[in-house]
């Protein structure tokens, strides 16, 4: 997660292509968070990543295979994404894990065009306890809605309490 001044990033076949490692960003800075892999990371190989986070600990795995974990505290968002090949979109996936929304810029860097709209999917609920029953299947549904504001480099406001899924129509 990035919020434009702190946050964490999963570097992975950094430092020339010999270390994966979970990097702190504290405004322009990045240090290494102690832990640490060496690892090469292959061109032109396809590779299954997987970033679990539960209870203030990050999890790599790396075709199924846990190759790192780390401590972080305190983290309120999280954000992946990737690129659809098959319909040509860009995949933001951001949870704001707060009570209030939270708004950020999201710069597309390197990406050849991108269009204004797009498609919003958002899973929200007022209380993050919240849970579908018999009675109620639709409490937590998500809803899916058009977004006209994208481009290379656009702000945000996500939900609180929020699952939100950017599907940007893009050039890379």
């Amino acid at each position: 997660m990035h919020d434009g001044l702190n946050g964490y990033v999963l570097n992975i076949g950094g430092w020339g292509n010999q270390t994966t490692a979970f990097q702190r960003i504290d405004g322009n800075d990045m240090p290494q968070i102690p832990n640490n892999i060496s690892q090469h990371v292959e061109e032109g190989r396809w590779y299954d990543i997987r970033i679990d986070v539960k209870g203030g600990k990050f999890t790599y795995y790396l075709d199924d295979k846990q190759m790192l974990e780390t401590t972080i505290e305190n983290i309120q968002h999280y954000v992946v994404s990737g690129y659809d090949e098959s319909t040509g979109e860009l995949i933001v996936k951001f949870v704001n894990a707060t009570e209030e929304p939270f708004t950020t810029s999201i710069n597309l860097q390197n990406v050849t065009s991108v269009e204004r709209k797009g498609k919003v999917v958002t899973l929200t609920s007022n209380d993050p306890k919240d849970e579908n029953t018999l009675d109620d299947p639709k409490k937590v549904f998500p809803r899916e809605s058009t977004y006209n504001g994208f481009s290379e480099r656009f702000d945000y406001t996500f939900e609180p309490w929020s699952l939100t899924v950017l599907r940007i129509k893009a050039e890379i």
